[in-house]
This record gives C-alpha cells, sequence and structure tokens, in this order.
C-alpha cells in the first residue's frame, strides 16, 4: 500500500482530524493525500489508517519543510527530525 502525500509545511500540535476523508482520494496505487500548510502531518496519516483500516504502509511526501519523528525506547525521549 502507497500512501503520497504533497503538502506546503506541517507543525507538530494537537489537530482536528474529523475532515480527514476530504484530504485524500484512493488511487490505483493507493491514496493520495493533500495538507494544508500548518497541518499536522501524522494526526492525518493515523486518522487515514484508521478510516481506511490499513496496517501498514510506505509513505512518500513532497512539500518544503516537515517534521518527523520516533520515540526512542532506550532514552524514553521523542527523537524528532527535520527535512527539507
Amino acid at each position: 500500500m502507497l500512501i503520497s502525500l504533497a503538502f506546503a509545511c506541517s507543525a507538530l500540535h494537537a489537530q482536528d482530524t474529523s475532515n480527514v476523508a476530504s484530504k485524500y482520494i484512493k488511487t490505483p496505487a493507493g491514496f493520495l493525500m493533500v495538507l494544508n500548510q500548518g497541518d499536522s502531518v501524522v494526526p492525518y496519516i493515523e486518522a487515514l489508517a484508521i478510516r481506511e483500516r490499513i496496517p501498514s504502509a510506505t509513505i512518500a511526501g513532497l512539500g518544503f519543510e516537515y517534521h518527523f519523528g520516533y520515540h526512542n525506547l532506550k532514552t524514553r525521549s521523542y527523537d524528532p527530525k527535520t527535512f527539507k
């Protein structure tokens, strides 16, 4: 399953994702999601995965600057990374 993302930029903050259905369309290869400046990427991806019952996926994105991270179990902290 491939989820392609096109977005301007994102900030990590709580986001109302109740309108997630209006942010993506199903394509032959997976889904295309378009986010606006200020939308948090991770909550929308999570909402899409839950709504479409996607257990795992490969994610590709286009944009100016975006932030992803992971929870490091050894240090018990969130390790963010900025991509440009």
